[in-house]
């Protein structure tokens, strides 16, 4: 799932806002094509902000899947996701990711 404020493209004079994502770890295919997609993101997106219910309460999360491992490079925050707590926290930090 894949959230944009914003309909930025390159050419757009507009502020470029952040892109939020939550991949849930369901790693299928070449891990290439995710790592071209986060790296047109990345450009497109003032932060990318990835949704992870592996990251559970831990200040510093770990990958522990490729797609996790590849998307890290691209990645300015990882948040949790893995209770109604951590949305709530992570709705409170939005206005942090503009």
């Amino acid at each position: 799932m894949w959230v944009r404020s914003g309909n930025n493209t390159e050419n757009d004079r507009a502020p470029r806002q952040p892109s939020i994502g939550d991949r849930g770890g369901h790693d299928r295919g070449d891990p290439s094509v995710l790592a071209e997609a986060l790296e047109q993101l990345s450009r497109l997106s003032h932060r990318i902000v990835w949704m992870n219910p592996h990251k559970g309460d831990a200040k510093i999360f770990h990958p522990n899947t490729l797609g996790m491992t590849v998307a890290t490079r691209y990645v300015d925050s990882v948040v949790s996701c893995h209770s109604l707590r951590s949305l709530e926290d992570f709705a409170a930090r939005l206005p942090e990711f503009r």
